[in-house]
């Protein structure tokens, strides 16, 4: 199996150069769609707290969704994420 470039460490774990990392990782999100817009308080939302509407934003563009080629160029859905209080 090719790893790519790079150096086996003292732990036995393959390492690379944090550029090439980088590049892979964008490399890679080139295989999965993109979120465009992203909005907070959709109706039933049972909070209007905007720290959890901002955490809520930005869990929903950290999130990587398959691109499958007979699919739209623009799709639209939802994301209900359930925030529970620690205790």
């Amino acid at each position: 199996m090719f790893v790519g470039p790079g150096w086996m460490n003292k732990m036995g774990r393959w390492e690379q150069p944090y550029e090439l990392l980088l590049k892979s990782y964008s490399d890679g999100c080139k295989y999965y769609g993109d979120l465009k817009k992203a909005q907070a308080g959709a109706p039933g939302t049972t909070t209007e707290d905007g720290s959890l509407w901002n955490a809520a934003r930005e869990a929903a563009f950290k999130t990587h969704f398959n691109r499958t080629a007979d699919a739209p160029t623009l799709q639209k859905g939802t994301i209900t994420y359930i925030f529970k209080l620690k205790g």
